[in-house]
């Protein structure tokens, strides 16, 4: 099973932004190019509840290999979400969403438990 580590050099953690609170026990880690997308992701039976990925200008992003649902957040370069995909099953592609800078992955409780809206403001911190 993968780790949440997804390369052998020490990750920046981050920490995420709603409506300027800071969510707290979840932590984010940034994911560059497709193939540590899967390292992160693929054959894992879930994505902890204290754990989030995300990708810089993401427009679009697909869930093979995935053996769980996730909640994808896209937010465009005002930092304000634009797009919420909630319970994105395995073996999807979602569509494109024009204009994301960022697009963020969290388990699939995520956005209903933290109360994630169109026209929220939603970043990310380091730690």
């Amino acid at each position: 099973m993968f780790s949440f580590n997804t390369s052998t050099t020490k990750e920046k953690v981050y920490n995420i932004w709603l409506n300027e609170k800071r969510i707290k026990e979840i932590d984010v880690k940034r994911i560059s190019g497709l193939s540590n997308v899967y390292k992160a992701l693929i054959k894992r039976n879930h994505l902890p509840s204290n754990t989030g990925y995300f990708i810089y200008k993401q427009e679009g992003f697909q869930t093979f290999l995935f053996n769980f649902n996730v909640d994808l957040v896209f937010v465009d370069a005002n930092k304000n979400v634009i797009e919420i995909l909630k319970n994105v099953k395995p073996n999807v592609i979602t569509k494109r969403v024009k204009g994301t800078k960022f697009l963020y992955v969290f388990n699939n409780e995520f956005t209903k438990f933290n109360n994630v809206l169109i026209g929220s403001v939603f970043e990310h911190k380091r730690k």
